[in-house]
């Protein structure tokens, strides 16, 4: 399987690679140290004394803190990271507050900031988001086609082979009963299931449901294969699952055949 780069260079799509690894890098991390980096080469803010502060108090009044963004510490990892990557740039004094932001959040805040900086980059994550989906169906497609060919290798074939047949073997093997069970005052559709236990099926099956259960009739069955011969016959009737639009006059039917 080719590399997202790889894929690139193969297919000639004409993108900056510099900024899609930033991009990418930027967005695989869950939250990121809104820096002045962010706001002046990113959003596109212009660099000036009250700059940050009125972007930090334009996020505080359009985002939630603690889902959105977050007042951390001098000491948190992601700030001793930034300044760790950008020594040309000092940390700031003690008394400056310093804000985390989602990635969620600064891809919005780009997108609505309608700088000439901001609109290039929000073009780059609209190409960015086009380029990956085509990636992921390429990945797709290439590990349907690798799946294709192990299928087609003659001892897997012999194993899948196999493991059909203990299947088999072991619902033809099990003995239990076909229920045929209704919704209380609703005689028209039926759930059509297999069970050793029938008790406790209907205690787990009721659970799940609002109305209270009634099993119309059962059939004792040597094997679960006839559960699932019967599910064949009523394709055409299936509404969900093991549930079938049937009467009863044709459960009936259906009993008197499979029990001979």
């Amino acid at each position: 399987m080719k590399t997202l780069l790889e894929y690139i260079d193969e297919h000639k799509i004409d993108i900056d690679r510099d900024v899609l690894i930033k991009i990418l890098l930027m967005v695989n991390e869950e939250w990121i140290y809104f820096s002045k980096l962010y706001i002046h080469n990113w959003i596109g803010y212009k660099v000036g004394r009250n700059s940050h502060n009125n972007v930090v108090n334009d996020m505080k009044k359009k985002y939630i803190e603690g889902i959105d963004y977050k007042e951390v510490e001098k000491n948190h990892h992601l700030v001793l990271e930034y300044f760790k990557a950008h020594p040309d740039e000092c940390i700031p004094s003690i008394n400056k507050k310093f804000y985390i932001v989602s990635n969620k959040t600064f891809v919005v805040m780009l997108m609505r900031a309608k700088t000439t900086t901001s609109i290039r980059y929000a073009e780059y994550f609209y190409h960015i988001h086009d380029l990956m989906i085509k990636y992921y169906k390429y990945q797709a497609e290439f590990t349907k086609q690798e799946f294709k060919a192990i299928y087609q290798l003659q001892h897997v074939r012999e194993y899948t082979q196999l493991q059909n047949i203990k299947y088999l073997e072991l619902k033809s093997s099990r003995i239990g009963v076909v229920y045929f069970v209704h919704e209380n005052g609703v005689l028209n559709k039926f759930k059509i299931g297999w069970t050793t236990d029938l008790p406790m099926r209907m205690k787990a099956l009721q659970v799940s449901n609002w109305r209270d259960l009634m099993i119309y009739k059962t059939m004792f069955a040597e094997s679960q294969l006839i559960e699932a011969a019967i599910h064949e016959e009523l394709v055409d009737s299936a509404i969900r699952g093991e549930w079938f639009d049937i009467s009863p006059p044709a459960i009936d039917d259906l009993i008197q055949r499979y029990s001979k």
